[in-house]
């Protein structure tokens, strides 16, 4: 009798380390056509939104922290970066978050979906090195695929945002519609 295995492989994908995100979103985002308007004072911000209820958030908010000071280069695209931490809690700030890019940490779904209705509501393009928050209505993401990095693009949040991309970048990032 003839036995049929089925090899079945399955994507290993991982957290990038914040300095692998952190590169590869300086070499992506140039490319986002509107990234101009996203700038105040020709300043571009970085939003890092964590929840100190959520130890992996917390992580995540340290590592990019260290990441982003130990740039030689803190800018994209020409526009000189600065980091802002914004606590979930911090309503306040939240909500006046009007141009940047919100970078989001492990924060757990429900408060994944809080963060993505007020981006949505003031444009914000969101990022993420989070395995699946892409599929959950991020813009984009770095994550490792099998030890590489992989961009991930959400067509329908980047819309959303207002964020459109060079045609010539996109042959290179993997899309969700």
């Amino acid at each position: 009798m003839n036995e049929i295995i089925y090899i079945f492989l399955i994507a290993q994908v991982v957290r990038a380390p914040a300095k692998v995100q952190l590169s590869v979103f300086s070499r992506i985002l140039p490319f986002e056509q509107n990234l101009g308007k996203r700038t105040e004072n020709d300043t571009l911000t970085i939003w890092l939104i964590y929840s100190k209820d959520v130890k992996e958030s917390v992580k995540m908010k340290e590592d990019f922290l260290n990441a982003f000071h130990s740039l030689k280069n803190k800018a994209i695209g020409g526009y000189p970066l600065k980091c802002s931490e914004i606590e979930i809690n911090d309503k306040a700030t939240l909500n006046n978050m009007k141009k940047g890019i919100a970078y989001i940490t492990a924060i757990g779904i429900d408060n994944l979906n809080k963060i993505l209705k007020i981006a949505e509501q003031n444009k914000i393009f969101t990022i993420t090195g989070e395995p699946g928050y892409v599929e959950k209505g991020v813009a984009m993401s770095v994550v490792l695929v099998y030890k590489r990095p992989q961009v991930c693009l959400n067509l329908m949040a980047c819309q959303t945002a207002g964020a459109k991309f060079n045609p010539q970048i996109m042959q290179f990032i993997k899309t969700i519609k």
